[in-house]
């Protein structure tokens, strides 16, 4: 049974919610990384003001069920960088990606920006595809203590 879902532009008192879903979205369910490489991404909720920072930086839309409960979200920087895309496990499959990320490139767009970008996780790749994205390169980033992550830079131009 699919639940209803609404998307909306993300503010100030999202931010402790949406931690919880980028923090559940990278450790819970099914996933092409190791358990020290999801550990290494994400070892505790974002909270504080560098998290606040972060988001009230960018451009935020976020998914919601009928109750308010945040069940995923994305970000972008208005120069074209789709810094954050996080969907619940049990929410993915449902469309949500796409949801989410028509509104922020149509906003690009309207900006004038014309190229935009992103690394995407292994997981995130195929979505960014689906919407035109290419590879430029596969990367590894290094996390806390050696632990490396796999990840794609990936560009769209509009």
């Amino acid at each position: 049974m699919q639940v209803e879902i609404n998307i909306r532009k993300g503010s100030t008192p999202d931010w402790d919610g949406l931690a919880e879903v980028f923090h559940r979205a990278v450790r819970d369910g099914a996933s092409l990384y190791t358990e020290a490489q999801r550990a290494a991404w994400s070892p505790a909720l974002r909270a504080g003001p560098d998290w606040s920072l972060r988001m009230s930086r960018q451009s935020v839309r976020l998914a919601e069920t009928r109750a308010g409960e945040p069940v995923g979200f994305m970000t972008t920087e208005l120069n074209g960088y789709f810094d954050c895309a996080y969907v619940l496990s049990a929410y993915q499959g449902q469309g949500l990606f796409r949801r989410l990320y028509a509104p922020l490139e149509a906003e690009q767009h309207t900006h004038g920006i014309k190229r935009l970008h992103v690394h995407a996780s292994l997981h995130a790749r195929a979505a960014f595809e689906a919407v035109g994205y290419v590879t430029v390169q596969p990367e590894t980033v290094e996390m806390t203590n050696g632990v490396r992550l796999p990840r794609f830079s990936m560009e769209k131009y509009l």
